[in-house]
């Protein structure tokens, strides 16, 4: 009875977006059903048959959502060199799976890897920004998660288990408990609907830097009817909401990630721009080694004689990497598989996910994964950078979304990429897809019409100066 009530819940997404996909259109159903799924409902809670592949709430309702939008001439959908990078990367790593761990792992990897990578990334990068959709879907996210900012100050305030462990926990016996709550400074560390608190500082980061475009750009009223004794702005008050969603998170990681990702958003709002850039990384130069070597003096000093738990994190992370790179390297192209590389007693957990990847699939799959986090955000600092300050300024959606993979780049160094981070990760990586090729259109465009704009003056002059008579007249 548990096991039907479970899988009932886990297809309701599903039956949404097919209803919403028929009756309205795709784009409808991933706004409606597919974001609010996301962003509201855990991932660790699946319905897993006995042959077939586990499936969670949002991957339900991705595979309802692509196999519409592919019935339906997959609206939106052009190929391009970003789609090599995205196919190889689900090809090799259950290539590896595959060959390190066999077919039934394989199976459910690859099948994982298909809703929760392959389609969000091909779902995001077809329908967002050609069906205009930039504003409708960072509002979504900005709402939804200023919703689970709010639903969890309870957990900060009281500790414990989520509202969400506490409510669905009943429904998947034996699910989700391994997100056991963590406390920090005498408080909670908030996970919200995403398992564990530096998962949900991911996540709050991300949408805290959406929300402040959307505040910049003038996007939301600048009052609710509903709050109109509020003296706050509508657009700062969400902002300042998120961002207690990630201070609630006490998640170190992503706030550094935050931090780094403020230098990439202001460089946009500066008409000198390319000195700015040569400064930031003349100082990244320059610094970087001897921050490296600092911290690992400092990490060496402190591992000898800390007793705080804060600090003993900090070496337990730096020596994960002296201990795993050379296991990693036996088996340095395809790694030990998902399951089976080998754990080191007292560092069972990788809090890397470079390492871990590197572990599991080995050194082309990080490789992938890493220059896809690189490769990305130039390609939109380079597009940006040719642009004209936006107005009003903080506008430039490019220098937006470019921050938002420095957050990912630092925070994963610090945790796996998993639950919703990692579909949310590769709709970023589809949106900047086409946000990058229909900002170039929409240039085109401009260029195409004043063109045609100069042309028609060009030729009322030409007339005029041959009929004095029509010149009087106009």
């Amino acid at each position: 009875m548990l096991l039907a009530l479970s899988a009932l819940l886990i297809f309701l997404p599903a039956a949404f977006a097919l209803y919403v996909s028929l009756t309205q259109s795709v784009q409808a159903a991933f706004l409606k059903v597919y974001i609010p799924t996301l962003f509201l409902l855990p991932s660790y809670y699946y319905f897993d048959p006995p042959v077939l592949p586990g499936v969670d709430f949002n991957q339900s309702a991705m595979l309802v959502l692509f196999f519409i939008w592919l019935i339906r001439g997959s609206p939106g959908w052009w190929f391009s060199f970003t789609d090599i990078l995205v196919f190889s990367f689900v090809g090799f790593v259950g290539f590896s799976e595959y060959i390190t761990s066999g077919y039934k792992d394989a199976q459910n990897l690859v099948f994982a890897n298909l809703v929760s990578v392959l389609f969000p990334y091909i779902i995001a990068k077809s329908l967002i920004e050609p069906f205009n959709l930039r504003v409708s879907v960072a509002k979504q996210i900005a709402i939804y998660l200023v919703m689970v900012s709010l639903l969890s100050i309870s957990q900060f305030i009281l500790t414990g288990w989520s509202l969400w462990h506490r409510i669905l926990g009943h429904f998947f016996s034996g699910q989700g408990w391994q997100w056991i709550p963590q406390e920090r400074w005498g408080f909670g560390r908030i996970t919200g609907p995403y398992g564990h608190a530096i998962l949900a500082g991911i996540m709050f980061a991300v949408g805290y830097r959406l929300q402040r475009w959307l505040e910049w750009s003038g996007e939301w009223p600048r009052r609710w009817n509903k709050l109109a004794w509020w003296p706050l702005p509508l657009g700062l008050t969400m902002s300042l909401i998120l961002l207690m969603g990630m201070i609630m998170t006490l998640s170190r990681g992503p706030w550094i990630g935050a931090f780094l990702a403020v230098f990439i958003v202001f460089i946009g709002r500066f008409p000198w721009r390319w000195t700015a850039v040569v400064v930031i990384l003349t100082a990244g130069f320059i610094l970087t080694p001897i921050a490296i070597e600092r911290f690992a003096g400092y990490v060496e000093d402190i591992g000898r004689t800390t007793t705080e738990h804060t600090e003993h994190t900090l070496v337990y992370r730096w020596e994960l990497l002296s201990t795993y790179i050379d296991l990693g390297k036996e088996n340095l192209y395809l790694g030990w598989g998902r399951l089976k590389w080998p754990k080191i007693p007292g560092q069972r957990s990788v809090d890397n996910h470079y390492l871990l990847f590197f572990l599991m699939h080995g050194i082309i799959a990080v490789g992938l994964l890493v220059f896809m986090i690189l490769f990305m955000p130039l390609r939109l600092l380079f597009h940006d950078m040719r642009l004209p300050i936006a107005q009003p300024p903080g506008s430039g959606f490019g220098f937006t979304l470019a921050s938002l993979y420095v957050i990912y780049g630092w925070s994963i160094g610090t945790v796996f990429m998993g639950e919703q981070t990692l579909p949310l990760f590769f709709i970023l990586l589809g949106w900047s897809e086409g946000y990058l090729r229909y900002e170039k259109i929409h240039r085109q465009h401009i260029t195409l019409a004043k063109n045609a704009e100069n042309a028609e003056y060009s030729s009322s002059i030409s007339q005029a100066k041959t009929n004095p008579f029509k010149r009087i007249l106009k």
